[in-house]
């Protein structure tokens, strides 16, 4: 099975299997993550509570935490599914929004890393650079600057034997064995809330649905850079919602033409 083959096959899955996609997530954005998992065939849940969490974990097929808003009780919640996670298997894509911001994220993440096995871990460029020990920036939960990305993904897989993907504006993903590029997208996501959220829902559904995070992560990566550039419109709440749309359609048709929006760097990054 060739690449296009591999990503259409595991984006396909979720149509087929709609497996059970637990979110740990943010209150912003999970309207929004809910919408899209359902847009694409998958079946999305999202119980806060801490006393649940263990009984969840065990019913899904995927756990996506999402540490955008750190309350106490939402930390408890992770740290109950990170562990159930663990002694189940059950795999864990995870989204460290705004790390650096403050040092309470800082710690969670760095625990959850240190403690619990984690399949994908997504985010921003300025998130993954701070994570991987380099130098970038955030403002609030947002990337303000950027350092050698592909740098960045290839040192934290390595660290923590998992997936890393960085968004930007070219998006990056590593196995710790090679590094790939994702081209493509639109300009529009920086315009609207929960996007980058949206795409860790996208990669959870593919991971949970396939079991190959690898090629969940740029599958997802692909399908919301092309959601995005079909869903461009006037202004950031029609493309919001055209992007729900877009990705409804492409779980009928696939990915589309992959070749172009993806390529392997000819040296390993060091």
């Amino acid at each position: 099975m060739n690449v296009p083959e591999r990503l259409n096959h595991c984006w396909s899955k979720v149509a087929q299997r709609k497996p059970l996609v637990y979110h740990v997530t943010n209150f912003v954005a999970a309207p929004y993550q809910a919408d899209l998992c359902l847009a694409i065939g998958a079946s999305p849940i999202m119980a806060p509570s801490e006393e649940e969490a263990s009984e969840m974990v065990q019913a899904a097929d995927v756990v996506l935490v999402n540490i955008g808003t750190p309350t106490a009780q939402s930390m408890e919640t992770i740290r109950t599914a990170m562990k159930t996670a663990a002694d189940t298997g059950t795999p864990v894509v995870l989204d460290p929004v705004g790390y650096g911001a403050t040092a309470r994220r800082i710690a969670l993440v760095d625990e959850i890393l240190q403690r619990y096995p984690v399949a994908i871990v997504k985010g921003n460029s300025a998130e993954i650079a701070l994570m991987a020990g380099c130098h970038g920036g955030l403002r609030g939960v947002d990337a303000t600057g950027m350092c050698r990305s592909d740098n960045a993904v290839f040192r934290l897989a390595r660290k923590y034997g998992t997936v890393v993907a960085a968004t930007g504006k070219v998006d990056y993903v590593s196995d710790g064995n090679k590094v790939l590029e994702v081209h493509g997208g639109s300009d529009m996501m920086e315009k609207i809330t929960a996007g980058g959220c949206a795409v860790g829902s996208l990669l959870a559904a593919i991971l949970g649905a396939s079991g190959d995070a690898l090629a969940a992560a740029i599958a997802g990566l692909i399908a919301m850079g092309v959601a995005s550039e079909r869903a461009m419109e006037p202004g950031p709440g029609s493309f919001k919602t055209s992007i729900i749309d877009q990705l409804y359609g492409m779980s009928r048709t696939g990915l589309g033409e992959i070749e172009g929006r993806l390529r392997l760097q000819d040296r390993i990054a060091g």
